[in-house]
């Protein structure tokens, strides 16, 4: 039907191709074309891939950008690892229109990516780098010389020697000793060496625990699954291994640890440090014990990674981790000496020495015993005081004396009086006084009486 009544659209007629001189191009029948040539025009335009092109670890963008003559654009690539591990790929670049035996073309054709990936990591293994300044020992009783300790007994913090520190592995401690109580300044201060021995910059955080935090800090580390380099922490039983994620974008339900209670006789310096590759730094515990008792804290160095979180686990068989735990110990103490003669005693408690009668121009004479009972080197200091100063005789008024531990210093004191004032009675006090303890004050009561007569007998032995 061409009338087109039926609701059919009659097609237009093609005009008949022209050839040269506009004669008309006969078209070639259909089973003359060959199927595999293509008209351009009539090609679908393919899909370009999106960005970014991800490679591995490696990511690139853009993958594809136009570039006008004369213009240079930059490629973006990031290193996104997921471990511990050196990645490597072959890249090609694809220039479209471009001659392919071009030196240039051919340089930058292929092409190999590398990268390395490293954790942030302290040396937490090796004791004599750590504790470089200190003397490492086996366990306290070692260092001590007490061959009659068993094994697994531990010595004691009170009978090292005063001055002497050493890092216990058996306690697992960094053991100060008998250190003077409130001393000016920070007190006793020891260095430790915090070694980076990875190829990044790492930061560090330092703390000390009481106890009870550090407690809580364990327990916290345990819910948190993950023992993140603290494989040597709990060595030797007294530190658990801290875990890497605690509090750190790590698995949930682990909190993190309560850590403000800290010790106050124990404290670090600096609270942070940014070491380079393959470098260290040294981080000041400084001990300044307020009473005459034993203090227990943990020291406490971690890789600051907040806001990062990897399930890398460091190279077995380093000697590196993310955190390092030790204990340390110390106790304070005070110079003591205690007045061993005379014995006896008044009513407050102060030591007494009784001349009696003495004639005048007449002398009676006694002795003072001091000893230093207690652990460190003492400083003593002497002062007479009373009315009668003159008849007494001593020494050691105006001077002072210093006395090792376990030292004694005996003084002679004398009673020689002069004239007979009064009823005679003469009384002095001699003061003793103990540098750098203001409870070490000790008073010794000296009394006599002074007589005279009117006439005295003296009889000569015969020859």
């Amino acid at each position: 039907g061409g009338d087109g009544k039926g609701g059919a659209k009659k097609e237009a007629a093609k005009p008949p191709a022209k050839g040269k001189g506009g004669a008309a191009v006969p078209e070639a029948p259909p089973s003359t074309l060959n199927p595999l040539v293509k008209d351009p025009d009539n090609l679908a335009t393919p899909t370009l891939p999106s960005d970014p092109l991800v490679v591995g670890a490696f990511t690139i963008h853009p993958r594809i950008a136009t570039i006008q003559p004369g213009q240079a654009i930059s490629i973006d690539m990031k290193f996104d690892p997921s471990g511990c591990e050196t990645v490597k790929e072959r890249l090609r670049l694809c220039v479209s229109g471009a001659d392919p035996n071009d030196a240039l073309t051919q340089v930058v054709r292929s092409f190999e990516v590398v990268g390395e990936s490293c954790l942030p990591a302290l040396v937490t293994d090796d004791m004599i780098s750590i504790f470089e300044e200190q003397e490492v020992v086996s366990s306290l009783a070692e260092s001590m010389g007490d061959k009659d300790k068993l094994p697994g007994e531990t010595g004691k913090l009170e009978k090292l020697p005063v001055g002497k520190v050493v890092f216990a592995e058996a306690e697992r401690m960094l053991a100060y000793g008998p250190v003077l109580c409130n001393q000016s300044g920070k007190g006793a201060m020891e260095r430790i060496k915090i070694t980076n021995p990875t190829k990044i910059d790492i930061k560090v955080k330092f703390k000390v625990l009481a106890p009870d935090a550090f407690a809580s800090y364990q327990a916290s580390s345990s819910s948190g699954g993950a023992a993140g380099g603290g494989k040597d922490a709990g060595k030797g039983g007294k530190a658990a291994p801290p875990a890497k994620d605690a509090g750190k974008g790590g698995k949930k339900g682990a909190a993190e640890p309560a850590v403000t209670d800290v010790a106050p006789a124990f404290t670090v310096h600096p609270e942070i440090w940014e070491i380079p590759p393959h470098e260290y730094r040294f981080v000041n515990v400084y001990f300044n014990p307020t009473e005459m008792k034993s203090y227990r804290s943990f020291f406490l160095a971690e890789i600051d990674d907040e806001g990062v979180s990897t399930s890398a686990a460091p190279p077995k068989g380093s000697n590196a981790g993310r955190s390092l735990t030790f204990g340390l110990g110390g106790s304070g103490t005070l110079p003591c000496i205690a007045i061993e003669q005379p014995t006896d005693r008044d009513a407050q408690g102060n030591t007494v020495i009784p001349f009696g009668r003495v004639f005048v121009e007449k002398s009676a004479k006694r002795c003072i015993t001091i000893r230093n009972d207690g652990v460190m080197p003492a400083t003593c200091l002497f002062d007479l005081t009373g009315d009668q100063k003159s008849d007494f005789v001593f020494p050691a008024q105006g001077t002072s004396l210093h006395l090792p531990p376990g030292g004694k210093h005996e003084f002679p004191v004398k009673f020689a009086p002069k004239a007979v004032v009064g009823n005679g009675e003469c009384a002095v006090t001699i003061k003793v006084s103990v540098l750098n303890n203001p409870f070490g004050v000790f008073y010794t009561k000296l009394s006599g009486t002074a007589y005279t007569c009117d006439a005295v007998l003296d009889v000569k032995p015969t020859v």
